[in-house]
């Protein structure tokens, strides 16, 4: 039965260690009796949404206490609040009629499969005390959430989805398969994660300590 999707678009970054894990997924998965297609998957409108909708949801969770606050936040924080308040309400509303056209193409890939698996992130795992990486497979990326996008694709349309590690990276560095599920189908999706794991349980083993700043390290697989 088609119960697995493998969507990929040239409109999202992706490092070559990320691509190479993902596809291995979907080929283990498909040699257990899934049915796994590749699907052309059009994100071009993906970046208008987030700029229009996070900025809304910046200022409403931010913009009060920005203005109490601002000198105890990070720069980073501080400097995304001030974008979105250059932001207008055009852009916003814009943004979300984009969004129901995207929803509209996500829920038809559902009328055909059960699934959606890709990845999770663009990059392998990335340090929590950085900035996020500035290029994805060697390419420089224009927003820092660039590297994300694959999350923001599907976390935009509300449906539930899970990571689960599919991987280590050349450097030593966990990869993510994202698993999306159809609207209000956790249960599925966790029982999707759990199958998967129980079939690939050295996915949970624990790499070696190691500086992903270093190129120095390789992977044990």
């Amino acid at each position: 039965c088609d119960w697995s999707s493998d969507v990929c678009s040239s409109d999202l970054p992706l490092d070559g260690d990320v691509r190479a894990h993902v596809d291995a997924a979907a080929a283990h998965l498909q040699s257990a009796g899934a049915s796994v297609e590749r699907v052309a998957f059009n994100a071009s409108r993906l970046k208008d949404i987030i700029s229009g909708t996070r900025s809304f949801n910046l200022i409403a969770r931010l913009a009060d206490r920005y203005d109490a606050h601002a000198s105890e936040m990070t720069a980073q924080i501080t400097n995304q609040v001030e974008a979105a308040q250059s932001v207008d309400l055009r852009a916003v509303t814009r943004a979300e009629r984009q969004r129901t056209l995207y929803w509209h193409q996500v829920r038809e890939i559902f009328e055909r499969f059960d699934f959606i698996i890709c990845p999770t992130a663009g990059v392998p795992a990335f340090r929590l005390d950085e900035s996020l990486p500035a290029q994805v497979g060697g390419q420089e990326v224009a927003h820092f959430y660039d590297v994300i996008l694959t999350t923001y694709a599907f976390s935009i349309t509300g449906l539930p989805a899970l990571s689960v590690p599919c991987g280590i990276s050349t450097t030593g560095l966990p990869i993510g398969l994202q698993i999306v599920g159809p609207r209000h189908r956790e249960d599925q999706v966790l029982a999707f994660g759990a199958a998967y794991l129980e079939a690939h349980p050295w996915h949970l083993r624990r790499p070696p300590p190691v500086d992903p700043r270093s190129e120095e390290h390789t992977s044990e697989l």
